[in-house]
């Protein structure tokens, strides 16, 4: 028997495999991931910060707050896509969009990022996370 196509089997299309206890194995080599830029060199520095033991997120600060301290910025909250299954906060689109957005908007942007399903449930949801 041959192997599914891409086209019959959507988990391929995004780097997925179906394992037979319900948890799926994702390909880390998929998207490219970043660390946090303390460098203001581009213009915008980020930091990771954790928020309980499987969540944390990037803050996104433009330079322009650093040269005027008295500015007020809003904020943008931001959660990446991925339909709650893949996807991270450091994927390099993600984090370049993020950084675009908080310099050319002149804004505070935040990225929180969220356990996957369907390893988490999202009526598994721990205090820390309703919160946020």
């Amino acid at each position: 028997m041959s192997e599914p196509s891409q086209a019959s089997n959507p988990c391929a299309l995004i780097g997925i495999v179906k394992n037979p206890d319900g948890t799926i194995t994702r390909d880390p080599t998929r998207f490219p991931c970043v660390p946090a830029a303390p460098d203001p060199s581009p213009q915008v520095i980020s930091k990771d910060i954790i928020v309980s033991d499987s969540t944390w997120m990037r803050l996104y600060l433009p330079t322009t707050a650093l040269r005027l301290p008295k500015q007020k910025l809003s904020p943008v909250v931001y959660y990446h896509g991925g339909g709650f299954i893949t996807g991270s906060v450091d994927f390099k689109l993600y984090d370049d969009f993020c950084s675009r957005m908080a310099r050319e908007l002149n804004v505070v942007v935040a990225s929180p990022s969220y356990r996957l399903a369907p390893e988490h449930s999202s009526r598994r949801r721990t205090t820390t996370e309703r919160t946020l």
